[in-house]
């Protein structure tokens, strides 16, 4: 693992470094899990511990890491083989302004009161060392403030961070209708939060999406729902909440 940290932060400034990086946080939170394929669990990428999976799973968990990325990025330019350039943006969605407005927006907004996604981006980040990492989100607008952090439901009242909680949802659509043409659509994958305690699932976040979504001034289009018939407690890790699709357009004038 020291071997890859040192080798990656020569190209920490290039795109393929960054790409390497991703690819090779991905692999540490493989190899923790005894998974070199396919897992669902963030745990060790949330963890504050910076305990160092077996050298032993470092190459074959870096290797498929790489793999199934190139392979997933193959597949994206055989999907769209009349693009030429791709244009990356490394900011809050709420301030995004795009100079041509999109056709499709994919995404997977934060979850209602499940992680403090600046300190787990910080935390994240410092898994990688060796100068890879600088403990800085730049996705997140510090001055709007993060959108449904865990502190924030952990020490407020529920009724008062489920109203900042939809307002805050209604902000990110907003900015994303904004940036959609008309006949544009919108794509969510999201998942529930809790009320009083953790793992209740209490937090219907299907229909808070959908209230602020039209708010935004779009019109739902279709929803499905991944929910478990399987007692929470029995669950796997990664795979305790219930989720939900969203499919949104922006109506033509």
């Amino acid at each position: 693992w020291s071997e890859l940290r040192r080798k990656i932060a020569k190209l920490a400034s290039s795109l393929e470094g960054r790409a390497l990086s991703f690819c090779l946080l991905v692999a540490l939170q493989k190899a923790a899990q005894g998974d070199t394929a396919f897992s669902n669990s963030k745990e060790f990428l949330t963890r504050a511990e910076t305990t160092t999976p077996d050298d032993h799973f470092a190459s074959i968990s870096f290797l498929t890491a790489v793999y199934i990325y190139a392979a997933q990025v193959r597949a994206l330019r055989l999907a769209a083989p009349g693009l030429s350039q791709v244009q990356l943006h490394h900011i809050d969605t709420r301030s995004l302004r795009l100079s041509e407005p999109a056709d499709a927006l994919i995404t997977s907004p934060p979850y209602p009161g499940v992680y403090d996604y600046m300190r787990v981006s910080a935390t994240t980040l410092g898994k990688l060392e060796d100068g890879l990492g600088n403990g800085s989100d730049a996705t997140v607008d510090v001055g709007m403030g993060e959108i449904g952090g865990f502190s924030p439901w952990r020490i407020n009242k529920i009724d008062d961070f489920l109203e900042q909680w939809r307002k805050d949802q209604e902000s990110w659509l907003r900015a994303a209708f904004a940036n959609l043409r008309s006949g544009g659509t919108a794509t969510l994958m999201i998942g529930d939060g809790d009320m009083e305690e953790l793992g209740n699932g209490g937090v219907d976040n299907l229909k808070s999406t959908c209230e602020a979504a039209k708010l935004a001034g779009f019109e739902v289009l279709a929803t499905a729902t991944i929910r478990s018939i399987v007692p929470v407690h029995r669950r796997p890790p990664g795979m305790r909440r219930t989720e939900h699709f969203v499919h949104l357009v922006k109506p033509s004038p």
